[in-house]
């Protein structure tokens, strides 16, 4: 840890708060908040970094949750609208592994875009197949 404002001083390596077992590593010059035991500034934790003039969130509004997964913003992120009731998974690629199921209707907007859609081994009754064409 590099304190600019104690004459450059560096502590050895501090570990950093995981927040659920989540990791994402604060990148190489990254501000970060951290926490000292009242031992001396050897001891402490990373708590992790922050938004602030320089760096503010990509959104922000009563209601929205969004976690940046990706060092750059809006390059790969989860968004809840707890008014809206909408979720947004957003990347350049997306990969479920496991089993999906879903209680409603799978409903798409007139502008998706895929190279591909497989649907395999399902019980939806408006495909049949596994070309994931309607029947």
């Amino acid at each position: 840890m590099l304190y600019q404002d104690r004459d450059e001083t560096v502590t050895d390596e501090l570990p950093i708060l995981t927040f659920n077992d989540e990791y994402k590593m604060p990148k190489i010059g990254a501000y970060v908040a951290t926490v000292h035991l009242s031992n001396g500034t050897e001891a402490g934790y990373v708590l992790g970094t922050f938004w602030d003039g320089s760096k503010p969130p990509a959104k922000g509004k009563k209601g929205l949750y969004r976690k940046e997964l990706a060092p750059e913003q809006g390059k790969a992120f989860f968004e809840y609208d707890s008014d809206t009731g909408e979720l947004i998974i957003h990347a350049d690629k997306i990969k479920i592994e496991g089993s999906v199921t879903t209680t409603k209707d799978i409903k798409a907007a007139e502008d998706v875009k895929a190279g591909s859609i497989s649907l395999q081994n399902h019980t939806h009754p408006g495909i049949h197949g596994q070309t994931g064409k309607p029947s």
